[in-house]
């Protein structure tokens, strides 16, 4: 009595004639075809870590600038917070930031306001830095 039956080759075999091994699992634990090895799947709106990070970070949230309560972009306070720590000395903080200086590449007028909050020594590192930055990038074009 044939159970199941197995193509392999072109060829149909039964069962009894199939013979387990390596790279050869027993006709009963293999995948049958056409039935999903997860049919339920992921429901549909389930949110990835990405889209969920994305909804925290463009949430209003309330704040105090200049001692007025104002709403931002939980983005925007993360922003500000790690500005005023930089400008408070915290060298962490200066190390983000201009780290992202020079990744988001700032217009020069931009880059001035920054800079203008800084100490005389402080921009003459920062200008250095900018122009080491744009004399590496014109070696490598």
């Amino acid at each position: 009595m044939i159970l199941t039956i197995k193509r392999t080759q072109n060829r149909l075999i039964s069962e009894s004639e199939y013979k387990t091994g390596y790279k050869k699992p027993p006709l009963n634990t293999q995948f049958k075809k056409g039935v999903s090895g997860n049919p339920a799947g992921r429901p549909k709106g389930d949110k990835n870590s990405m889209s969920i990070l994305k909804d925290i970070l463009e949430k209003d949230i309330d704040v105090r600038k200049n001692g007025e309560p104002s709403r931002v972009k939980t983005l925007t306070a993360i922003w500000m917070q790690l500005v005023n720590s930089a400008l408070k000395g915290n060298l962490k903080a200066v190390g983000m930031v201009l780290s992202q200086v020079s990744i988001l590449d700032m217009k020069e007028e931009e880059r001035e306001k920054v800079v203008s909050a800084l100490t005389k020594d402080d921009e003459f590192i920062i200008n250095n830095f900018f122009k080491r930055k744009k004399e590496m990038t014109n070696e490598q074009k």
